[in-house]
């Protein structure tokens, strides 16, 4: 249904488009220039999802849309957790027993991720 508003704690549930066409507004309040294109993208985008998309698979699919260098990037990712967490919640804290385990995992870590 347009318009309705998934539960805060629906963390799969995927913001109807009158969102995004809000996120987009807010956007061009921080300084984007964004047209017709980018609209279009952002609603390709949004047709493709599917349950199983997380926030953050829809904030990696997004980001490219609308920026185009590093800096736009930074604000991207900042605009959208501020603006979509009424919808998905709080982003999850990593527990901290992780942070505190001994940098033994760290460097395999960083090679899996290369």
């Amino acid at each position: 249904m347009v318009g309705a508003v998934p539960e805060a704690s629906d963390a799969a549930a995927v913001p109807d488009l009158e969102a995004f066409e809000g996120f987009v507004a807010y956007l061009r309040t921080l300084g984007f220039r964004l047209g017709i294109d980018h609209v279009i993208k952002l609603h390709r985008v949004v047709a493709s999802l599917d349950e199983r998309t997380s926030p953050k698979d829809l904030e990696l699919l997004l980001c490219p849309v609308f920026s185009t260098n590093a800096d736009q990037q930074e604000l991207f990712y900042s605009a959208f957790e501020s603006y979509f967490s009424l919808f998905f919640g709080p982003p999850v804290a990593a527990p901290e027993r992780l942070a505190a385990v001994p940098g033994r995992w760290r460097p395999a870590y960083r090679w899996a991720v290369l």
